[in-house]
């Protein structure tokens, strides 16, 4: 897989840009000037020795007056005549897989304009880089053929897709851009923070007298990112060791930045903060672990209250968009 080199941001004059937003991908790899970069990057994909590509025409052709136009990301053509697509997602669709097929099978059927033989028609690999997980699988690589259920043989080789979901990084390939500069704090740490929600309620948890980090404060569960650890793996394990609570889903509604201080020193944080609504079945099972003391269940007037002074403006604000 290619990484990105991320430059040290507070010696620079400018911003640096997202590469994951589509623009800004095309505009590094969809270019003549750096086609021996976008070489590189498939070949670390589909496993191909690639000697040379061109860039093709994005726009697929139309066979009918009421085909849907479809507009490809970068689409080249290598040197032993496939035909690969690259397609970038950071928001999810509830029919990405779907829409990969058939960007697949508009690029296939594209090659047939000139009524050629079959036996001339190319393979055809269709790539989707997503910030967002589509599919069961831990590792953030998967390759898909057209097999055989039974005895597992290739019925066609033109066909081939690959997903590549840049969201199941380690953590420190799955840092926000615009917090690249953090890498290069003293002091640095990556965090999760997990609201749990039942009806007009959320759950708070107060930080035992003799913990280590924050006694005796009300928050919601919450916890540092461990290295090679994505920020929702550690959003589930967080929640389980705090209050021994499994959720189906955690949904990720906020990234922020903070600067503060510890006793000692000072911090840089990056923190991810999730929402799931919990149903009484596994409400029954909330125990919490020894740094924590008790919990409360608040309605958003609730938080007004002044023992609950110890949350931050910036996470109140992330609450009024989840009553």
């Amino acid at each position: 897989m290619v990484w990105m080199v991320k430059e040290n941001q507070d010696s620079l004059a400018f911003e640096l840009l997202d590469t994951r937003n589509d623009f800004v991908f095309k505009s590094i790899f969809g270019v003549e000037q750096n086609k021996d970069l976008l070489k590189h990057f498939l070949m670390a994909i589909v496993e191909m020795d690639i000697k040379e590509i061109v860039f093709v025409d994005p726009h697929l052709e139309m066979n009918h007056a009421d085909d849907k136009a479809s507009i490809l990301d970068i689409r080249v053509l290598s040197n032993d005549s496939s035909m690969i697509n690259i397609e970038i997602k950071l928001q999810n669709h509830h029919a990405f897989p779907e829409r990969m097929l058939m960007y697949w099978a508009k690029m296939y059927a594209n090659q047939d304009r000139k009524r050629q033989p079959y036996s001339k028609l190319n393979k055809t690999i269709q790539i989707g880089v997503t910030d967002f997980n589509f599919l069961p699988k831990e590792h953030f690589q998967s390759k898909f053929l057209l097999t055989e259920t039974e005895d597992q043989f290739v019925y066609s080789h033109h066909i081939e897709m690959h997903a590549e979901a840049i969201s199941k990084f380690g953590i420190f390939q799955y840092i926000k851009s615009e917090t690249i500069a953090m890498t290069h704090h003293p002091n640095y740490r990556v965090s999760v923070e997990i609201i749990l929600k039942k009806n007009d309620k959320i759950l708070l948890t107060k930080r035992s007298k003799v913990a280590t980090v924050a006694p005796g404060v009300w928050n919601v569960p919450a916890g540092k990112v461990k290295i090679h650890e994505i920020p929702l793996n550690a959003a589930y394990r967080e929640l389980k060791e705090e209050t021994n609570i499994d959720v189906e889903e955690l949904l990720e509604i906020h990234v922020r930045t903070f600067e503060g201080n510890t006793v000692s020193e000072p911090i840089y944080r990056l923190i991810y903060t999730y929402v799931a609504d919990i149903t009484d079945a596994q409400l029954a099972n909330l125990h919490l672990n020894d740094e924590h003391s008790e919990y409360v269940w608040v309605t958003q007037d609730e938080l007004n209250d002044e023992s609950y002074n110890s949350l931050l403006s910036e996470f109140r604000e992330i609450l009024t968009t989840i009553f």
